[in-house]
């Protein structure tokens, strides 16, 4: 009998968890299936791709998830940046390379559903100047080592060596 119930009560348990994120996902593909990704965050988007990318950017959709695109430009191959809609959050991540040291740098906007203007605008320059922060520190922080790295091997090769 108590084995019985304790079956129920984790049953119910887990109903009360599942079942409303997958009313959330059923949602979004609802949503979606109306208004796509790139049209819903089309401010978001372009404010992404003027300011990274001078407005050379191109979207990518994935035919096999409609929450799911990818916003690069052909003349900045070391930079892509992936957008991500589930459950009313869009989660934008930017992937940068630079002499094969790569940043990841990702943010997350909650309630994005019916997200307007202002809201899409505030959250791509939010993410722009937080990603525009990173890769110029990601940069000093590679020349810096390659310079100490050069040193190093300058004098290595010299045969400067204090005794």
């Amino acid at each position: 009998m108590t084995t019985t119930l304790i079956v129920i009560l984790i049953t119910i348990l887990l109903a009360m968890v599942f079942l409303p994120f997958s009313r959330a996902l059923i949602k979004d593909r609802a949503e979606l299936h109306e208004n796509p990704m790139e049209k819903k965050f089309d401010i978001l988007i372009t404010q992404i791709n003027d300011l990274l990318m001078d407005g050379m950017g191109e979207v990518v959709k994935f035919r096999n998830d409609p929450r799911m695109l990818n916003l690069f430009d052909e003349n900045l191959p070391n930079m892509i940046i992936n957008f991500y809609y589930s459950t009313g959050t869009l989660t934008v991540k930017l992937n940068y390379k630079y002499f094969n040291a790569e940043l990841v740098r990702k943010m997350q906007f909650h309630n994005m559903r019916q997200a307007d203007t202002f809201r899409q605008l505030d959250a791509a320059n939010q993410f722009c100047e937080e990603a525009a922060a990173a890769i110029r520190a990601h940069r000093r922080e590679f020349d810096q080592s390659m310079g100490a790295r050069i040193c190093r091997d300058k004098q290595s090769t010299t045969g400067n060596t204090e005794i």
